[in-house]
């Protein structure tokens, strides 16, 4: 009967030191301003191969005025 409540102390204890220890705000730092945009990052050779398929095969494109939509469909297999 003892070790059961040691145990429930030991846990409840952990519980509690868990709670105080992760239940503050974060503290706020401050947003960094940046003035350059990111580079892009580079496209290898068979990414450029396949926007340059899947442009092809919308042509001609749809008007987006009229509110048309496109519609993809890719399938992987691992």
């Amino acid at each position: 009967m003892k070790s059961k409540r040691l145990l429930a102390f030991i846990l409840l204890t952990a519980l509690a030191v868990t709670l105080v220890g992760c239940g503050g705000k974060a503290p706020e730092q401050p947003a960094v301003q940046t003035t350059t945009a990111p580079a892009p990052a580079p496209m290898n050779a068979k990414a450029l191969e396949m926007e340059k398929a899947l442009m092809n095969q919308l042509q001609p494109m749809p008007n987006q005025k009229t509110g048309d939509k496109i519609g993809v469909l890719v399938i992987t297999v691992d």
